[in-house]
């Protein structure tokens, strides 16, 4: 088999009818998408070479309210259903042609899970559609985005900022940290670094809060690093934010998320006011608009 064969082999594709899905999917696949008339968004993601996750090949159904993952567990197949208005929070990241998505949410069984699934870059645009769908809240109107709080980012993360907003968002606040590093040694008068943290940048916006990172395995092209890393929380998810400084001096900002969810993000000493500033517009906003299932009454 030929090295382009072999490439094609790993490329996901959109699958339009229930005997197209593959053979030892097709009767997981058919208990839940039934006997429609209408044959739903399913896609198909082979399995894809690599360590980093391991995760076999995925079906992923968008059926009404609710997306659903077919994966081999073992020699089984396990289905987990995602209600669309549950998922907590989404990534998404590339490097080179790997990529992947990782689902935090509550499921149809009423239990907090994670799923990964992994893909072939170029085969991207097929989960678009589902990881817009993920991102819930739609944004307040159309029109061009509004970066200017990210104007003092690298070139590369005010592309990846741009990219992660849809039309008519806008950036609330924004905290930039250029990669962070710290003696550990000094060797016939050079100093050796231990790296703390890889750049990254921190959004609110109208409706979400976007963590874009560079990514630790990625590979690199001198100083600068392929592919990155986005992670999407709808702000009714976030329930707090703190803000802490490590044993080193550095400093953390904290958000914690429903379902006793939690992310860390790391700073330097001297981005204290931004933070401060970010914090009390999340909080503004956290007062203002409580998770839908609060809402509800959940």
């Amino acid at each position: 088999m030929t090295g382009t064969r072999q490439t094609m082999m790993t490329w996901a594709k959109v699958v339009e009818a229930l005997d197209e899905v593959p053979a030892a999917f097709r009767e997981a696949c058919h208990q839940v998408v039934g006997d429609r008339p209408v044959f739903p968004y399913v896609v198909y993601a082979p399995t894809l070479g690599g360590t980093r996750h391991r995760v076999s090949d995925s079906v992923l159904c968008d059926l009404d309210d609710t997306l659903f993952i077919v994966q081999r567990a073992g020699r089984q197949l396990a289905t987990t259903g995602y209600p669309w208005a549950g998922i907590r929070d989404l990534e998404y990241g590339n490097s080179l042609l790997y990529s992947w998505i990782t689902i935090w949410g509550q499921t149809t069984q009423g239990v907090s899970s994670t799923t990964t699934v992994v893909f072939n870059l170029s085969t991207a645009r097929y989960f678009r559609p589902l990881i817009s769908k993920a991102r819930t809240a739609p944004p307040p109107a159309d029109g061009p985005v509004q970066l200017d709080e990210v104007a003092g980012a690298s070139f590369k993360f005010v592309n990846f900022a741009r990219e992660s907003l849809r039309p008519g968002e806008r950036v609330r606040k924004a905290v930039w940290q250029p990669a962070l590093r710290r003696p550990v040694a000094t060797v016939l008068g050079w100093s050796l670094y231990r790296s703390v943290s890889l750049a990254h940048l921190t959004l609110l916006t109208d409706r979400e809060v976007i963590l874009i990172r560079d990514d630790e395995e990625s590979a690199r092209k001198g100083k600068a690093r392929y592919g990155g890393v986005w992670r999407y929380v709808p702000r009714g998810h976030v329930v707090s934010t703190a803000i802490g400084e490590t044993p080193e001096g550095f400093l953390t900002l904290t958000l914690g998320l429903t379902a006793n969810g939690r992310i860390e993000r790391i700073f330097a000493a001297d981005r204290r006011a931004e933070l401060e500033r970010f914090q009390r517009a999340l909080e503004t906003l956290i007062v203002r608009e409580p998770a839908e299932g609060e809402r509800q009454g959940a």
